[in-house]
């Protein structure tokens, strides 16, 4: 009988400094922490050197339990209701070709797809550009506002927070439980990925879509 394969050791662990830069109280794995830090001194050159990152930061900061983080890539199906082959978004909804969506949306969700539970709640919408010139951060703010007026057309009673991210900057968009969107810190423009007021607001997001799953719990237990 063959000896079973030795176990390979894992690699250590890097060690953080202390204290650590970008959102300390996120507690973020040793590597994802190093990563988001470094780009405080050396911004990221490009989204794809963006997405990773913050898609795991993201994922920390909002626990599966009560959200899900949606990514901007299309899952294709044929259906014959709308003839032939289409494409369908990550929140289930079938596009146009031509059409852009976000880079990610943090939506709080209530259980298993059905016409029993409440469909799910779009909380973030969070879009990253490259170039850190105006004119490129302005069409990132301009497709920003897009994707936010097209929810709030649907849903505006909700609480929604848009981030637009160039390099390590971002520029913070907040309804206030209306259609309008203004920015979360009126006078403010681009401010530091590192300044508490951007993780601030993620906190403040995030708590109100627990205090609305308690509020929704308690509905359906009456």
């Amino acid at each position: 009988m063959a000896n079973p394969p030795a176990q390979v050791p894992l690699p250590p662990i890097p060690q953080l400094p202390n204290p650590t830069v970008f959102d300390p109280s996120a507690q973020l794995p040793a590597r994802l922490q190093l990563r988001i830090d470094s780009w405080q001194n050396n911004p990221p050159a490009s989204q794809f050197q963006t997405y990773g990152p913050i898609s795991g930061y993201l994922h920390n900061k909002f626990p599966s339990d009560y959200f899900l983080i949606k990514p901007q890539a299309y899952l294709s199906s044929v259906s014959k209701q709308l003839g032939g082959h289409h494409r369908i978004d990550s929140h289930g909804t079938a596009v146009d070709q031509d059409r852009q969506y976000p880079d990610f949306t943090v939506c709080q969700f209530f259980g298993a797809d059905s016409d029993n539970t409440p469909g799910d709640v779009v909380r973030v919408v969070y879009e990253i550009g490259t170039k850190t010139d105006p004119l490129s951060k302005l069409e990132v703010l301009r497709q920003l506002r897009t994707y936010l007026q097209a929810i709030t057309a649907r849903r505006c009673d909700e609480w929604l927070l848009g981030v637009g991210q160039v390099g390590n900057e971002v520029y913070l968009f907040s309804n206030q439980r209306s259609s309008t969107f203004l920015s979360a810190y009126p006078n403010i423009d681009w401010i530091s990925l590192f300044d508490h007021r951007f993780t601030d607001q993620l906190n403040q997001i995030r708590d109100l879509g627990y205090a609305n799953d308690q509020v929704l719990s308690l509905r359906q237990n009456v």
